[in-house]
Parts: C-alpha cells; structure tokens; sequence
C-alpha cells in the first residue's frame, strides 16, 4: 500500500515523452464508467443482470461481473501498453535494491491493455531540472534503463466469470527491486523524469516501441481498469 500512495503523491512531477512513439492517454479516453444501478445500465447489461438475479447470484456479484466487463470494455479501446510513472530522490535500504543506492528511484505502474503477455518491456527514462536534461553524475550517461518481464495482458474471453477473475491481472505495480535488469542514473539535482523510450517484446514473437502516457494521477483507480476498481472499493467499505 506505501508504493501505491507514492504513486499517487508523486506522479505529478513527471513530463511526457517527445519520442516519436509515445502518445498521450488520459481519462476523457475512456467511455465505460462504473455504474451501480440497473436504470443506467444498457439493454446487454440489464440482460446479464436480471439472468445472474434469477440463477441466485447477489447484487453484489452481478454488480461486479458487470463492471468488469466494462472495464474489459475500456481496455478493449486503450493503447495496447499504458504506463504512469514517478521518481523518488533516491533509492534507500527500504527498496531492496542495495547496488543502486542513492541512485534515483523510478516506479512504474503499467497496464498491458493486449491479450498477450509481454515477454520483456525496456524502459529508458531521462531526466531534468527545468529545460536542462541532466547526465549521470557517476558515468555521464542520459538514462536509466530498466527491463521488466512476464506482465500478463487483460482476458481473451467474453465471459464474464472469467473476465470478473482475469482483468485484473493486466495491472502491474513495479518498482526497481522487481526489474530483470537496471541501470542507474545518480544525480541529486533531478526535478522531472521523461519516458524516452519503450521497446516491448511479447509472447508471440512481435516487437512493438508504442506506448501511451496516462495522462492523469493513478493509473490503477482512474484508468480503463476503473469501473471494476471503484465497484471493488464500494463493496470493501459498504
């Protein structure tokens, strides 16, 4: 839970990307909210609601069946690769990754949107202070590059028990320690970190350098994943 609210607090001081491949996604793209009664549910959702009813299923369940699908919905029409991101000033004990220390600590919520896994995903971020990019203060270099591994996708099925189960796992919470590879980038003067570039690989055998920024804090509560998200939370404080 710590990580997820540092998210939160510090994703505003990110910039987006100039690379010719990373485009922009933000909340006014996505079309399916959450919805909690019936009255504002569309005729295929009322359907799937009254049948649920009738075979002897809550409220509670249908309501989240529903909602799923509509965040399958909402991931059916994203970018294939959605990524949100924040710097630390630097990584400490706590991170569990004792040869960066005092190195800058990037975290990175993404959302693989695709129905196939991505097999290995390369992140290079770059950073500034005002209009300045600033170099590694140990070597010289631009970036710090990190590659993560085996991020599922959202649900190949049109079912709702099965979309309910899987949709979730689209959703993915990285921070350095969880990184197959890592380069560090020191330098105490950083106020805003830049996507460069993205080079994802996935299970398939294709090859893809496109990803979207979400252009709004949270990834997680506030992206395509939101209608099932807020639906979840209803029920955890109800």
């Amino acid at each position: 839970m710590k990580r997820v609210f540092t998210i939160i607090i510090c994703s505003t001081l990110f910039v987006f990307g100039t690379h010719a491949q990373i485009s922009n996604y933000s909340v006014k793209d996505i079309t399916d909210k959450v919805v909690f009664l019936e009255e504002d549910m569309d005729e295929h959702e009322v359907k799937a609601y009254k049948s649920y009813l009738e075979d002897g299923y809550s409220k509670k369940d249908a309501l989240l069946y529903i909602n799923a699908a509509r965040a399958q919905n909402n991931l059916e029409d994203a970018p294939p690769a959605i990524i949100n991101f924040c710097f630390l000033p630097e990584v400490t004990r706590e991170d569990s990754v004792p040869e960066g220390l005092g190195a800058c600590c990037v975290i990175v919520e993404l959302i693989n949107a695709s129905t196939k896994t991505i097999n290995e995903i390369t992140l290079e971020f770059e950073f500034y202070n005002g209009s300045t990019q600033l170099l590694d203060s140990k070597t010289g270099n631009k970036y710090c590059i990190l590659k993560f591994k085996n991020l599922k996708g959202r649900p190949n099925s049109d079912y709702y028990e099965e979309i309910r189960e899987k949709v979730f796992n689209c959703y993915h919470l990285l921070e350095m320690k969880d990184a197959s590879y890592r380069k560090f980038f020191y330098n105490k003067k950083v106020k805003t970190i830049r996507l460069h570039r993205a080079i994802i690989k996935y299970a398939d055998g294709t090859t893809s350098n496109k990803i979207a920024i979400f252009a709004t804090d949270n990834l997680l509560e506030n992206g395509p994943l939101k209608p099932y998200i807020k639906m979840v939370e209803f029920f955890t404080k109800s």
